[in-house]
């Protein structure tokens, strides 16, 4: 912006409190599998098995004119359980180089390919995060007088975001081989396999924004929002008017400074009972016929039964706004 300075830090407050009563509801309906030996569970706690995760090694080819063949093989898998997925691709003696390329024999010495990747998968561990799998693998190349040999591999650990691939080896086609197929590459990529029964709940939001000036004059928006275990919702309150000098704008017009708070939340369910939000805010200013807005990252509040945690976050506007004091207060419903 230029001619004013919207460089401000205004206070902002994300309350969130978990019901004990809609805890309790979702523990009888959600993953609930009775008391532990010597003791009774708390009643707004329940269980979830070990997540599993969908791990696939996949190939995917590339000609001049576009993608050639691609495919992939693969599985949920436990925590600790390893998967091996055998790919080849071309055949010896013939210069196509995506030649019957597929999902082969795990044996590289009954594979008739001119490349052979046997990779070995085994998650270790499965956030909403991360996945970090353990990768064991190598290609086998045909040698012109038969048999094979092993041209690459490794053994590797390697994090993933949910859904994002890694890139384990890639081949070119021989130079001046008469082959579409330029290369092919093969790959890993993985993601967290929903719980059904989690998959089931769903959170409520009950949010409230308070911003008051110097005099405590108050004004509040409201929004109510709901969505599924692990879903992204957005919100978005009502603008609030100011005049020039910090003070509310009538309803009916003449702010000289409009702030719009938004954002989004993601809330999942863990198994002790409470709920870990990940509240991604914003605010857009407006002075006039001059705009700006600011993202602040995020912030992640685990929260249980009757719990309250706060956050501040930085905020734009000119100086009268800017001594405001701002408070989302975020109430989290599990049903």
């Amino acid at each position: 912006m230029t001619g004013h300075d919207v460089r401000q830090r205004v206070l902002c407050r994300a309350i969130v409190t978990v019901a004990a009563a809609a805890l309790a509801a979702s523990a009888a309906q959600v993953s609930a599998r009775g008391g532990q030996a010597g003791g009774q569970k708390p009643a707004h706690s329940f269980e979830t098995s070990s997540p599993r995760v969908d791990a696939r090694v996949s190939f995917a080819g590339t000609q001049a004119d576009g993608p050639g063949n691609a495919g992939w093989a693969g599985g949920p898998l436990r925590l600790g359980q390893p998967m091996t997925v055998g790919v080849e691709t071309g055949r010896v003696g013939n210069a196509e180089l995506c030649a019957e390329s597929g999902v082969g024999t795990t044996d590289p010495a009954s594979s008739t390919a001119l490349h052979h990747w046997r990779v070995t998968v085994q998650p270790v561990v499965a956030t909403d995060d991360r996945i970090i799998l353990d990768i064991d693998w190598k290609r086998f190349d045909a040698l012109p007088g038969g048999g094979r040999e092993v041209r690459a591999g490794d053994r590797r650990r390697i994090t993933l975001a949910e859904g994002r691939a890694h890139v384990l080896d890639f081949v070119s086609a021989a130079p001046g081989a008469p082959s579409r197929c330029l290369s092919v590459s093969v790959q890993v990529d993985a993601f967290v396999v929903p719980d059904p029964a989690l998959a089931r709940a769903t959170l409520g939001y009950d949010l409230w924004l308070t911003e008051s000036d110097a005099a405590g004059r108050e004004v509040t928006r409201h929004v109510e929002t709901a969505a599924r275990h692990k879903e992204t919702v957005g919100f978005r309150f009502l603008p609030i008017g100011w005049t020039s000098d910090g003070a509310p704008a009538p309803e009916s017009g003449g702010a000289d400074v409009v702030v719009e708070v938004s954002g989004t939340l993601k809330g999942r369910l863990q198994a002790d009972g409470s709920v870990e939000v990940v509240v991604k805010p914003a605010s857009a200013v407006r002075l006039g016929r001059e705009s700006g807005s600011a993202g602040f990252g995020e912030k992640r509040l685990t929260v249980k039964s009757d719990e309250t945690v706060r956050m501040d976050i930085p905020a734009s506007g000119p100086p009268a706004v800017r001594a405001h004091r701002v408070s989302l207060s975020l109430t989290v419903r599990v049903r």
